[in-house]
């Protein structure tokens, strides 16, 4: 993991030399690791392109940060923890996909156990890990060009 070092420029402060966490893991010689959101915008953006007419496809907003009352009103609204990022509806059938970072993001006991739910209902689950990985899957599904 990289660090950048932080200091305070206020003279009436102590001084502060900390080594902070970059924000991405590099290993020698490597690009960084794009975040899963950065490879969620991407695929996006690819999929506003790819997807073949008559499948409809969006984003399941269940991840992020939320304050606990919204939490709480989401849940009485029916908001199920594990859902996958992104459903697709093509021919009568219906697609998930889950994206993780292509190294370090992991599936949760929630989703594993969601996604067995959706399977047993009939619905087809993907998991995904990084926008390539993401799309050789959408395309075997024939969800992409």
């Amino acid at each position: 993991m990289t660090t950048s070092t932080a200091t305070t420029a206020n003279p009436d402060q102590k001084a502060c030399n900390r080594t902070l966490p970059s924000k991405r893991p590099v290993k020698a010689n490597s690009a960084p690791v794009p975040f899963e959101e950065a490879d969620h915008k991407a695929l996006a953006d690819y999929l506003r392109l790819a997807v073949p007419r008559g499948t409809i496809w969006f984003h399941i907003p269940n991840g992020g940060l939320r304050n606990i009352a919204t939490a709480a009103k989401l849940k009485k609204m029916g908001t199920l923890a594990g859902v996958p990022d992104l459903q697709f509806i093509h021919d009568g059938k219906i697609t998930f996909l889950e994206l993780k970072r292509r190294t370090g993001g992991r599936v949760s006991p929630e989703q594993i156990a969601l996604h067995d739910d959706l399977r047993s209902a009939g619905a087809t689950v993907l998991v995904a890990r990084g926008f390539d990985d993401a799309v050789a899957a959408l395309r075997g599904a024939g969800l992409c060009r």
